[in-house]
């Protein structure tokens, strides 16, 4: 696959006796289960319509109850709130949305978190939430080839940090300890702190679940490098995209009420204009409360 790493990253500390065995199981990661390899399949149909959307969720009511959820949160509040499922999905989320939120649910489900207790779902989606609409709303303002940049933008933000929930599942005990110690000490990041315990991280682990899975190719590589800056290879637009939002948006989360001061914008080879830039920073700012409400919802 096209840019996806399948090797220890260079910058990690010298590798932990354990490295050997986790190596081996990021390496035999299973396949999606077959319910939702036919799920997916389906869903990622470009011709899907509305009522076959319908139809595939009311399979899967876990999925059918957060979309709901979701549909009901302050973010899409109206003065008539969504009566059903299929209000929610038609009036008030919309197809393309419904579709990248189950895909999400589908794709996040297999993975056990209950043994990690310092693992915070609401805090995992919410910096999910933030980077995906942060990511697709200066997806538009990007010059060159936006249709690349476009397609998936969404569901690319939303995914990116997957590999996270895959150590939480293989390691719960170390990444409890991760969680533990980033919480009390935020200067050092959880990718640090899980390079330092494990000698890789969440992306390496991300780009092993993207090959097991056979994930398209734009979001395995999104999983797999946003956290490089200045990556130049395949769907660069795409990673560089995520990867700032990720990086504005959990500082944003962190300090809600200086984020008209931080001194952060979008990498230049993006092309987005320092003015499209701070009024798209300002929209969003002011949605940052609606949308962790959202993602809580989601959670």
């Amino acid at each position: 696959m096209t840019d996806v790493p399948s090797a220890v990253s260079p910058s990690c500390s010298p590798p932990p006796a354990r490295l050997g065995a986790l190596i081996r199981e990021l390496q035999s990661l299973p396949p999606l289960p077959e319910q939702a390899q036919v799920l997916l399949a389906e869903l990622v149909d470009p011709e899907l319509d509305v009522n076959r959307v319908l139809e595939l969720i009311e399979r899967s009511p876990p999925i059918a109850a957060r979309l709901l959820g979701i549909a009901r949160s302050a973010f899409f509040a109206g003065p008539i709130p969504a009566r059903d499922l299929s209000d929610a999905v038609i009036r008030v989320l919309g197809l393309r949305l419904v579709r990248d939120l189950s895909i999400s649910l589908l794709l996040s489900a297999p993975f056990e978190r209950d043994r990690c207790p310092a693992f915070d779902p609401g805090r995992y989606w919410r910096r999910a939430m933030l980077t995906a609409t942060l990511a697709e709303a200066l997806a538009a303002k990007v010059s060159g080839d936006r249709e690349e940049t476009l397609a998936g933008v969404y569901l690319a933000g939303l995914l990116h940090n997957l590999g996270l929930l895959v150590l939480v599942h293989l390691t719960p005990e170390v990444m409890d300890e991760v969680f533990t110690t980033a919480a009390a000490d935020p200067e050092h990041g959880v990718a640090e702190l899980t390079r330092q315990r494990l000698g890789l991280d969440h992306c390496l682990a991300g780009a092993a679940l993207a090959r097991a899975w056979q994930l398209p190719p734009g979001l395995a590589v999104t999983m797999a490098r946003h956290g490089e800056p200045d990556y130049g290879g395949g769907y660069w637009r795409l990673v560089q995209l995520v990867g700032f939002a990720e990086r504005f948006g959990t500082l944003a989360e962190r300090n809600p009420e200086t984020t008209g001061d931080l001194d952060l914008a979008p990498p230049a080879a993006l092309g987005i204009e320092a003015d499209e830039w701070r009024r798209t920073a300002s929209r969003w700012c002011a949605r940052i409360g609606h949308l962790c409400e959202m993602a809580d919802a989601f959670s």
